[in-house]
């Protein structure tokens, strides 16, 4: 079988087609990022899950202040948003949360 692309006409045999789109369409995939153990509040990020007190539902951590872990343990204090809710920890008050890639784990 023999595959002829549009101009500027080039023909390709099924095994070049193969590698060409093996090589553009199927990129490698990137590294896994590297794992990610919540203890304190200073050490969440956005998009993190929080498991509210007193095992309330997990809520989705849409906005952080401040931003960083590094604001977060010089200033002593966290704000902790999801969407409109809002909840303040000390930086270094222990949490349970766990990040977007352990949701499709169960946690119970």
């Amino acid at each position: 079988m023999t595959i002829v692309s549009p101009p500027p006409l080039v023909v390709r045999s099924e095994e070049e087609l193969r590698a060409y789109v093996a090589k553009h369409w199927n990129p490698p995939k990137p590294a896994p990022a590297p794992l990610r153990i919540i203890h304190v509040a200073a050490d969440l990020e956005v998009g993190d899950y929080l498991r509210r007190p007193g095992g309330q539902t997990d809520v989705l951590i849409t906005h952080l202040n401040p931003p960083t872990r590094e604001e977060t343990l010089v200033e002593g204090r966290r704000e902790v948003w999801s969407y409109s809710s809002c909840w303040v920890f000390d930086a270094d008050e222990p949490v349970q949360a766990y990040t977007r890639d352990d949701a499709a784990v169960t946690h119970g």
